[in-house]
């Protein structure tokens, strides 16, 4: 990993984490049903005016039939999902269950895709998360100080969820692996926000005030901040940077959802909470791995000609000193299997 992509990594999984935050902000106002159907109507509208600006309307009905089905399966169902769930649990807890996603989606590949294999290190960092979960439901965590009845719907409803991501991200990495990053995703929204109006108008009641409200604006975030750019900014660090260097914002989304839910909502954050956060092998294994070749290579380009003329010595020891202390450190991390564009990016959609 490069240094340049540092920031774009910590950007994007703050606005996933947020995201999560923003959900459950929005819920005080409208139904889960209708914040999502206003969220992707929004996010709609935004990839319409982007794809006319760049002229890259998708064309074919491939891209149209699979991409719609990935709406169906990696946008409408597990984002609806996931914003129930927020009854039940706080924002950070619904996060923290995101780390179950790479682990399932490598056990549906293992049975769909030809090359996916099951390797040690897949199959030990499986076992973990799927711990670290019956952990959280087995201590009853709900992440909130007045916890509602039926405490573990909020758990299952969030698993239910991450189930039909990770069917998403399989059916993409099977169909969609030549169309266009932009077309998919525009057809995506489009798809979801289809599925979820009939839902709206006949099953779903909102209290639509005049005044603006907290809701309201976490509602424009979340479309617009969280869904469109944070999407777009996915796909760029996939194209420049790689899928596994997109992995890393795992790492990111669940301390930022905690931290914004205690801040802004009041949420709790338990020690069992904490320690699930900081052991998820998936995320911990790649953030370990690619920030101690960051800052490898932060130090080689401290070396160089240019830099020697700026900095003195005692910097280049200190970079030194932090790049031998990272790398042992992140030699304790297990290996990390490279995820696909597709499996980076709607494990993360998935929040929102």
């Amino acid at each position: 990993m490069t240094v340049r992509a540092l920031p774009h990594v910590v950007l994007v999984g703050f606005l996933f984490g947020s995201g999560m935050v923003a959900t459950r902000l929005g819920l005080r106002v409208f139904s889960a049903m209708t914040f999502n159907w206003l969220v992707l109507t929004l996010a709609s509208i935004a990839y319409i005016g982007t794809l006319a600006v760049l002229k890259r309307w998708p064309r074919g009905k491939d891209i149209w039939r699979h991409a719609s089905i990935w709406g169906i399966l990696g946008a409408a169902l597990p984002m609806s999902l996931f914003a129930k769930s927020l009854h039940y649990q706080s924002s950070g807890l619904a996060a923290m269950m995101i780390a179950l996603a790479p682990g399932i989606t490598c056990i549906m590949a293992y049975y769909v895709l030809p090359e996916e294999r099951l390797t040690a290190a897949k199959i030990s960092g499986i076992i973990l998360a799927l711990l670290g979960a019956l952990v959280l439901a087995a201590n009853g965590e709900t992440g909130l100080s007045d916890p509602p009845e039926g405490i573990r719907a909020g758990l299952a409803l969030s698993f239910l969820g991450v189930l039909f991501g990770s069917s998403s991200d399989v059916y993409a990495r099977r169909f969609m692996q030549d169309f266009d990053l932009l077309g998919s995703a525009s057809i995506r929204t489009f798809a979801a926000t289809a599925v979820l109006t009939p839902v709206v108008i006949f099953g779903s009641s909102s209290n639509f005030e005049a005044v603006v409200t907290p809701s309201h604006l976490a509602l424009v975030y979340t479309a617009l901040a969280v869904i469109f750019a944070g999407t777009l900014i996915t796909f760029n660090i996939i194209r420049r940077f790689g899928a596994t260097i997109m992995a890393m914002a795992g790492f990111i989304i669940p301390l930022a959802a905690l931290l914004l839910g205690v801040l802004m909502l009041n949420e709790t954050v338990t020690p069992v909470m904490v320690l699930v956060v900081l052991d998820d092998p998936y995320t911990k294994a790649t953030f370990g791995e690619q920030l101690s070749r960051a800052i490898r290579e932060a130090n080689e380009a401290a070396m160089s000609s240019c830099f020697k003329e700026i900095i003195g010595h005692s910097t280049r020891r200190i970079i030194s000193w932090v790049t031998t202390s990272t790398h042992i450190i992140s030699r304790e991390y297990l290996p990390m299997t490279p995820l696909t564009a597709t499996s980076a990016t709607s494990a993360h959609l998935m929040l929102a």
